[in-house]
């Protein structure tokens, strides 16, 4: 998944400048390789971050930290 986001930004930035990073049903995985996801999106030039909660975790456990 981190090559497949890292290659898919790369090749959206060859074709706009606004990229939006949005991992979808990202919030089961571990807080620590989301940030990694989301740290490779930044560095091959996403300009926005998106973290769609569609399982609604976040609703069904309250609000909590990544």
């Amino acid at each position: 998944m981190l090559a497949k986001a890292r290659e898919m930004v790369r090749r959206a930035k060859a074709l706009c400048a606004d990229i939006e990073f949005s991992p979808m049903d990202a919030t089961p995985l571990r807080a620590d390789y989301l940030y990694e996801v989301l740290a490779a999106a930044i560095d091959e030039g996403a300009t926005t971050l998106n973290i769609p909660d569609n399982r609604r975790l976040c609703h069904a456990r309250g609000v909590r930290r990544l």
